[in-house]
């Protein structure tokens, strides 16, 4: 993920968040740790491909960094913590849920009977943190090339968005195929 890191440090100009070509595509930096503040997550996937935060929500703590993504099925007010290493700049990917291509993913998993039933019924808190697969990092690194190249985004963004989602809802509920 060197190289990734590489390719958002040089997209990410500021502080904080940084639009790419790729509409509900951002990346967010910050050069300081901070201490647990109050702060209100819209939702979406945070993907961390250098630094850490930490997320305080119902009495609960959630890490996520490189090896965790986090992800917010809807808007929360939630405590956040960042923690960087000195000139190693907290970055992450941000990127927007779009209900419709949600929705659709959902639909097509439904006719390929690839929803595991038993999990159609479990109980959501709003977000969930979960582990980093090769096949989502993958997914990642090409998503980071693309943001490169107005052209790509353009003709593959939005079906490298479609992927991650995929890689990511098949792992939380359980996907069979």
């Amino acid at each position: 993920m060197n190289n990734t890191v590489k390719q958002l440090s040089q997209l990410a100009t500021e502080e904080g968040y940084n639009k790419t070509a790729l509409p509900g595509v951002g990346i967010y930096k910050t050069s300081e740790s901070s201490a647990p503040e109050p702060l209100c997550y819209s939702q979406g996937i945070i993907i961390v491909v250098q630094g850490q935060k930490r997320i305080y929500f119902n009495q609960e703590s959630y890490d996520y960094n490189p090896d965790n993504y986090l992800v917010l099925t809807l808007p929360l007010p939630a405590e956040c913590q960042t923690i960087v290493e000195p000139g190693k700049p907290l970055l992450a990917l941000v990127l927007d849920l779009d209900l419709s291509v949600l929705s659709e993913l959902v639909r097509v998993l439904d006719e390929h009977d690839s929803i595991n039933q038993a999990n159609r019924l479990t109980v959501n808190k709003g977000l969930f943190v979960s582990q980093c697969t090769n096949a989502l990092s993958c997914v990642v690194i090409r998503l980071s090339d693309c943001l490169n190249s107005a052209l790509q985004c353009d003709v593959i963004g939005q079906g490298l968005i479609r992927e991650i989602l995929f890689h990511i809802f098949r792992l939380k509920f359980g996907f069979l195929k």
